[in-house]
């Protein structure tokens, strides 16, 4: 069975009312562990829902999904909670960081979640930093950052629990060019080490860079 599984997998939102919207059309898609996936469509395409889904922050309104042979929606809220918290990180176009607190709580924020002791989570925390190369910013508030570098912040804080997936939503949009490229590298060496990549984009050469590239379209996806 593949790491990830979807079959005929849909997603309306306002079922059934005059703005019905259908995000995702029957959706069949298998990713093996340790791929790196870029998923391309115009805004709209249904590219952000398939993603909340793969990382259970949305549930489909029909069909099955499957991470690692478990079907997460059977879970009650909490133990989704956990497995989320545990097996996937995320990365965001927006970065989804807290701008008033310092680089180094961002990172170590999803360790409060889990049973890690104090000076584990220091460690943690310095270990990875230094592996993104912000070793020296983790004192340093969000504001005080700029764009590459609180991306790299956000990388960390999907690491800090060392998690089999990543799922980044653009996150190279809102970055120059040599600042994207850096940010996918980041990306792939995380995939070299045998993590699952899954990043959205619109950016044709960014995308290339990856194993396999899904276009997706009117909420049908083409492998």
């Amino acid at each position: 069975m593949s790491y990830i599984q979807m079959r005929e997998v849909t997603k309306i939102y306002n079922n059934g009312r005059p703005n019905e919207v259908k995000a995702l059309r029957g959706v069949n898609l298998d990713i093996e562990k340790g791929e790196s996936v870029a998923v391309m469509g115009v805004s709209g395409s249904g590219k952000s829902t398939l993603l909340h889904i793969m990382g259970t922050l949305d549930a489909p309104t029909g069909g099955s999904y499957l991470m690692d042979g478990i079907d997460v929606f059977a879970m009650s809220p909490a133990e989704k909670a956990k497995f989320r918290n545990a097996k996937i990180g995320f990365a965001l176009q927006d970065f989804g960081l807290l701008d008033t607190e310092t680089a180094e709580y961002n990172i170590r924020l999803p360790l409060y979640f889990t049973e890690s002791k104090i000076k584990d989570v220091k460690r943690k925390v310095a270990e990875i930093a230094e592996r993104l190369g912000i070793g020296n910013l983790l004192k340093r508030k969000i504001t005080q950052l700029s764009g590459g570098q609180k991306q790299r912040v956000a990388i960390a804080r999907a690491l800090i629990c060392d998690p089999e997936l990543i799922l980044a939503d653009e996150p190279t949009s809102a970055l120059d060019r040599k600042t994207a490229e850096e940010i996918v590298g980041v990306l792939l060496g995380l995939q070299k080490d045998g993590k699952t990549v899954i990043m959205v984009t619109h950016d044709g050469a960014l995308a290339s860079e990856f194993g396999r590239i899904l276009k997706i379209s009117d909420g049908i996806v083409n492998q």
